[in-house]
């Protein structure tokens, strides 16, 4: 579902048609050139859902100071320290989509 409204709006001006939420501060998301990259600077791993990880990915959490690719899904779970963070992703508002 999420390829099918990329390719619908694969015209917008925009530079990140999507913005992520519900990550810990020091954890960046971006998706750009139909790729979502997971930019890592907390000082302890990061768990990702499995559901996001790529199999060429080593099991196991994110390290510090990494950067990863995922799969492209709309909402997936990520841990930290103990707790459990929801990130999903949603049409950036500034982003004249002409719809």
């Amino acid at each position: 579902m999420l390829l099918i409204l990329v390719a619908a709006l694969a015209s917008t001006p925009c530079s990140s048609l999507f913005v992520f939420q519900g990550q810990p501060d020091c954890v960046e998301l971006s998706f750009t050139d139909g790729t979502t990259e997971l930019t890592h600077a907390c000082p302890h791993p990061v768990w990702i859902d499995q559901a996001v990880r790529l199999p060429e990915d080593p099991a196991g959490p994110v390290p510090a100071d990494t950067t990863v690719r995922l799969r492209d899904h709309s909402t997936f779970t990520m841990g930290m320290g103990g707790e459990l963070f929801r990130v999903v992703a949603g049409i950036d508002p500034t982003c004249d989509t002409g719809l």
